[in-house]
C-alpha cells in the first residue's frame, strides 16, 4: 500500500441457503484468512449472509432479521480489524426489500449500498431497486448512510478510494473512484464466463480503474440456476487474477496499483462524476507483498509475433509520414548520414520504405558515410553493406583531416 498497491480479495464462501449463522461462520473464517494475507479490501458476494437463492423466504422477516443479527455479530467479531469488508445481505426499508451491501471496518458500518437495477430472474419477484438520494437508516443499532453513489476514501492515502456496485449496477458505473467493488451473484451458462471476463476487462479499461468481481458459488440452490463462483480482478483492461467457474477457489487475491490509475487518469480526457457522498476511513500504510506479475518491459511485447506486428506498425507510421513530407517538399533526394549505428540504420530503413510507397527508385536515397578517427572498420563496413543490400549505394567523405 505504501507505493500505491492495494491488496484486494474477491472472496467466495460456501453458502448454506437461508442460514445466516452458518454463513457468518464461513465469512469470518475467510475474513481471517484474508487478514493473514494482508488484504486491505475484501469483497464478498451478493447476498452472502443468506444466499442469493432463498426465493420466497426473502419475504420472511425471520430471515431478514437473522441476517441483520449476523451482520451485527460480524461487526463485533471484526472490531479490531482494519480490513474493509463488503458484505451482501437483504435489507427491509419502509416495507421494501433491497439487495444491499454493507461496507464494514473496525466494527462499524461505513455505509450501505442498495442495488439500483433489478435484472436477474431470481430477484425480480421480491426485490425493489433503489434510485433515491442518500438517507440515514438505523441498522445494527447505528445510524448509517443508505443509497446513492458513495465513495469511500482513505485518510492516510487519498489515492485509495473505492465505490461499491451491487450485481449488474457495475455496468452503469460513472463515478470517480479508482477501485470498483462488485459483489455479484450471476449464474453460469454456456459462454457466460467469457462474457463476464470481457465485461470486467472493458469496464476497467473504459473507466481507467481497478475492478473486483466476487461471485456467488458453492452451496447456492440449483433449483433454477447454477452459480460457479467466477471471481475476477482487473486493472485498466488487464486481468490481474481470476478464479474460473467451479474451481471452488475461496480467495482471489491481487494488488491494484492506484498510483498507476491516477497517473493514467491525469492524461485522459474522461470526466468523472463526483460522488454524492464521501465517507472517510483510516487504514495503516505499510508495505504490500506483491503477488501480481510486474512486467519490467511494459512497452515491449513478450510474444514474438506481437512484437513483429508492432514493429511493422511503427515502421509503417514513420514511412507514411516521411512519404507525405517528401511530396509536400518536392524533394528530389533524401540524404542520410550513415554511421553504422542503430539510429541511422532505422532512418535509412524508413527512407527506403517511403520511396517504395511513392514508387520511386531507392537510388533517390543518398547515403553518406563520413569516417573519422573514431570510426572502426566494423561499423563502416556494416553501413556500406546495408546500403548495398538496400540498393541505395553509398558515398564516402573522409573528414579525418578536417
Amino acid at each position: 500500500m505504501k507505493h500505491g498497491f492495494i491488496k484486494v480479495a474477491a472472496v467466495t464462501p460456501k453458502i448454506t441457503v437461508a442460514d445466516p449463522s452458518s454463513n457468518l461462520s464461513e465469512i469470518l473464517r475467510l475474513h481471517k484468512n484474508a487478514e493473514d494475507m494482508g488484504v486491505a479490501l475484501a469483497v464478498f458476494p451478493e447476498l452472502c449472509l443468506t444466499g442469493a437463492t432463498c426465493g420466497d423466504l426473502f419475504a420472511s422477516e425471520v430471515l431478514t432479521a437473522s441476517a441483520e443479527r449476523a451482520l451485527g455479530e460480524f461487526l463485533s467479531a471484526t472490531a479490531n480489524s482494519s480490513i474493509i469488508s463488503i458484505i451482501g445481505f437483504p435489507l427491509i426499508v419502509n416495507d421494501k426489500i433491497y439487495n444491499s451491501a454493507a461496507i464494514c471496518q473496525k466494527g462499524q458500518i461505513l455505509g450501505v449500498i442498495p442495488k439500483k437495477f433489478i435484472q436477474e430472474p431470481w430477484e425480480r419477484k421480491l426485490f425493489s431497486g433503489y434510485n433515491g438520494e442518500i438517507r440515514n437508516i438505523r441498522l445494527c443499532g447505528k445510524s448509517v448512510p443508505f443509497g446513492g453513489t458513495q465513495t469511500f476514501v482513505c485518510n492516510d492515502m487519498s489515492a485509495f478510494r473505492f465505490t461499491v456496485c451491487v450485481g449488474k449496477d457495475a455496468s452503469e458505473f460513472c463515478g470517480n473512484a479508482p477501485i470498483v467493488a462488485n459483489p455479484s451473484a450471476s449464474f453460469e451458462s454456456v459462454g457466460s464466463a467469457e462474457y463476464r471476463r470481457m465485461s470486467a476487462k472493458y469496464l476497467s479499461a473504459e473507466k481507467i480503474c481497478g475492478y473486483v468481481l466476487s461471485s456467488a458459488g458453492a452451496g447456492e440452490s440449483t433449483t433454477d440456476f447454477v452459480f460457479g463462483g467466477h471471481s475476477i480482478v482487473t486493472e485498466c483492461g488487464s486481468v490481474l487474477t481470476e478464479s474460473l467457474p467451479f474451481s471452488r477457489n475461496e480467495l482471489t487475491v491481487s494488488e491494484i496499483d492506484v498510483n498507476r490509475i491516477s497517473a493514467d487518469r491525469k492524461k485522459s480526457v474522461l470526466r468523472y462524476r463526483d460522488s454524492e457522498n464521501t465517507v472517510y476511513f483510516d487504514y495503516p500504510v505499510s508495505d504490500t507483498q506483491l503477488t501480481r506479475a510486474v512486467d519490467p518491459h511494459p512497452f515491449v511485447p513478450f510474444d514474438s509475433t506481437e512484437l513483429a506486428r508492432r514493429c511493422e506498425t511503427i515502421l509503417s507510421i514513420q514511412a507514411e509520414g516521411l512519404a507525405t513530407r517528401i511530396v509536400r517538399a518536392y524533394a528530389k533526394k533524401c540524404v542520410i548520414g550513415i554511421s553504422g549505428g542503430l539510429d541511422s540504420c532505422l532512418a535509412l530503413l524508413v527512407a527506403v520504405r517511403a520511396m517504395d510507397i511513392l514508387g520511386r527508385p531507392r537510388t533517390d536515397v543518398v547515403c553518406v558515410t563520413m569516417p573519422c578517427f573514431g570510426t572502426t572498420k566494423r561499423t563502416r563496413s556494416n553501413s556500406e553493406l546495408l546500403c548495398d543490400e538496400l540498393g541505395c549505394g553509398v558515398r564516402c567523405l573522409n573528414i579525418a583531416s578536417s
